[in-house]
């Protein structure tokens, strides 16, 4: 019987952890740890670039004036997904804390 040989796949997700540090990472906590990192890095990038717009409110180049890049309403949209990212990685972080304490505590009563 042949077998069929499947080939590698050409795509790979990123990730910031080496495949041994996954399989290691209790509770999976090493991924939480990447998404959060993933996370407010992103977030700080959009919060620069609202702040840089603001600043950049009355000023020119040239003598012509800067033009905004977000409208009000997109501002808005954006400052509301920042916070609702950070409460939202905040809960997942809180889980995380909370299982990693849970294991301990049963490793201790061993």
């Amino acid at each position: 019987m042949n077998a069929r040989v499947i080939p590698p796949a050409l795509f790979e997700p990123f990730s910031w952890t080496t495949p041994a540090a996954d399989k290691a990472s209790t509770f999976n906590q090493l991924g939480a740890i990447c998404r959060a990192r993933d996370v407010a890095a992103g977030l700080a990038v959009i919060m620069a670039v609202l702040e840089r717009d603001e600043v950049d409110e009355g000023c020119e180049i040239e003598g012509q004036p800067i033009p905004k890049l977000f409208s009000e309403g997109d501002r808005g949209h954006l400052q509301r997904l920042a916070v609702t990212s950070l409460g939202l990685l905040a809960d997942s972080m809180d889980s995380a804390i909370n299982r990693a304490n849970e294991y301990a505590q049963k490793r201790a009563g061993q």
